[in-house]
Parts: structure tokens; C-alpha cells; sequence
């Protein structure tokens, strides 16, 4: 495949390259219409699927959710066992350690 300035194209090289990745026993009507799909391809989803994110990228994005759910489960178990005190401490600690929520600024800087 050759990258010009604007649209990707399917050279005959680029076509032959993805035919010898294909099955063997797909259809020959298939492979003969390859250079015609890969070609319209282009002009359509070819665009949005080079610009999607890794399968590494993604994996590591869910990783990472996971963790925050795990910490989340966690954290809600121990909130369970607070008391309106531990109410009040936490909400202190929140307003102590944001910023803008102490100064009075905090409810302009929301809406």
C-alpha cells in the first residue's frame, strides 16, 4: 500500500500481498473482485480504521479500568462502614485537598 498526501492505494504489489495472506480455498470470485473492494475500502472505512487505536493500546487502557474497578469495589466496602464522623472527615479532606473548592470559587468554577 502506498500512503500519497491524502488517500492510501492498493498498488497490485500492496493486492498481492493481501491475497497471499488469505485462506487458500476462498472463492476465486472473491480474489478477483480484491483489488475493487481494497480500492473502495479506501474511500470509506479504510480512514477511520488506520486511525484507531493499537490492540496493545487498548489492552492497556483495559487494564488499567480494571484496577480503578477493583480500587473502586474497595474503597465502597470501606465506606460502608463510616459513620457520619467519617462522613465529615472525608468531605473536609476533599474540600482541604482540591483545588478552588475551599476559596469559595469552586461553585463559578463548576457552572
Amino acid at each position: 500500500m502506498k500512503v500519497g498526501a491524502a488517500i492510501p492505494y492498493f498498488d497490485k504489489r500492496a493486492v498481492e500481498q493481501v491475497r497471499a495472506s488469505l485462506p487458500k480455498d476462498i472463492s476465486q470470485w472473491r480474489l478477483e473482485r480484491l483489488p475493487l473492494i481494497l480500492n473502495l475500502w479506501r474511500f470509506g472505512d479504510l480512514r477511520e480504521h488506520l486511525s484507531r487505536e493499537s490492540r496493545a493500546t487498548l489492552g492497556r487502557r483495559y487494564e488499567q479500568i480494571k484496577k480503578v474497578g477493583e480500587r473502586a469495589k474497595h474503597l465502597r466496602q470501606a465506606s460502608i462502614a463510616l459513620d457520619q464522623s467519617g462522613w465529615d472527615w472525608i468531605a473536609q479532606e476533599m474540600v482541604e485537598l482540591s483545588p478552588n473548592l475551599g476559596d469559595g470559587k469552586g461553585q463559578a468554577a463548576a457552572a
